[in-house]
C-alpha cells in the first residue's frame, strides 16, 4: 500500500512512496529517475519542492553529486503512520478493490444536476469532461444558483 493508492499518483507521490519504501537508503537524482521511471527532468524539478516542504533532505552530499532520502521529522512520522494506517484499514475489506468501488460508485451516481450557494455573476458555460454530459449552464433562482443540464440552450429565468 502506498500513498498513490490513494491519493493519486503523481510525481511527487512516486517519489515519496519510492523513498518510504527504502528508508534506510539515500538515492541521487539518476538513481531515483531510473528506478520510477521517471525523467531525469522531471526528479529534478520535483526534489526542491519535496525539500522546501520539508519532505525530503539532502543526506549526503560527496562533489556534485548530493544523495536524497525523507527527512525525518514528525510530518513524515505522521504521513509513514498514514500510509501503514490506510494499508490496514484496506485490508480489512472482503471485497476485491475493483468490485468495492464498483459498487460504491453505484451507489453515489453522478448527480448532472446540483443547487449552487455561490454568486456565479453572469450566466456561465461549463463543460464537463464526461462524454455523457452536455454544455451546463448556470440558471440563476433568488439566492441559489442552480446547475441544470440544458444540452447547450440558455433557458431563460
Amino acid at each position: 500500500m502506498s500513498l498513490a493508492d490513494f491519493l493519486g499518483s503523481t510525481s511527487e507521490i512516486k517519489i515519496i512512496d519510492f523513498l518510504v519504501e527504502n528508508m534506510d537508503m539515500s538515492y541521487n537524482q539518476t538513481e531515483i529517475s531510473e528506478c520510477l521511471g521517471m525523467s531525469r527532468t522531471v526528479v529534478n524539478q520535483k526534489l526542491p519542492l519535496l525539500i522546501y516542504n520539508q519532505i525530503v533532505e539532502i543526506k549526503k552530499c560527496n562533489g556534485n553529486i548530493k544523495k536524497y532520502g525523507l527527512k525525518e521529522n514528525s510530518l513524515m512520522n505522521k504521513l509513514i503512520a498514514l500510509i501503514y494506517d490506510h494499508s490496514f484499514k484496506m485490508a480489512d475489506y472482503d471485497e476485491e478493490e475493483r468490485e468495492l468501488i464498483s459498487r460504491i460508485a453505484d451507489e453515489c451516481p453522478i448527480s448532472y444536476e446540483e443547487n449552487c450557494d455561490i454568486y456565479c455573476g453572469e450566466n456561465q458555460k461549463i463543460t464537463f469532461s464526461q462524454p455523457s454530459v452536455s454544455d451546463i449552464k448556470c440558471k440563476e433562482y433568488k439566492s441559489v444558483q442552480k446547475w441544470e443540464n440544458t444540452l447547450g440552450v440558455m433557458i431563460p429565468a
